[in-house]
């Protein structure tokens, strides 16, 4: 399993739009899906109403990758980004055997560490 991400630095507030991305890797083109995905993070990072990402992968290929964005609008235009539509159907040819999406409001956010 890849190493896992340091948690949000400060609080999601209440009102922000979580992106859930499921996904099952395949496991060819691996230089080109981290190039890819490095860039896109970067890029999320830059867009306007970005909060947060963490993602996470384990050996069987599975994977999880969360975006918090301060409203719907935000993550919307994030779905619409020209470039972020271009590497998705880079995805869908050969990055991934199957994804899912669910979007979620937070209604609270709270944390606790040792």
């Amino acid at each position: 399993m890849e190493h896992l991400p340091a948690l949000h630095p400060s609080s999601i507030p209440s009102g922000a739009v979580a992106v859930i991305f499921s996904s099952i890797r395949t496991p060819e083109y691996e230089d080109e899906y981290q190039l890819a995905a490095g860039q896109m993070e970067d890029l999320a990072s830059r867009q306007k109403g970005y909060l947060h990402f963490m993602a996470l992968r384990a050996d069987n290929h599975f994977g999880i990758a969360i975006s918090y964005w301060s409203d719907m609008q935000s993550a919307k235009n994030w779905r619409d980004n020209k470039e972020h539509a271009r590497v998705r159907e880079m995805g869908r040819d050969k990055f991934y055997s199957s994804y899912s999406i669910q979007i979620c409001v937070v209604e609270h956010d709270y944390s606790w560490s040792k």
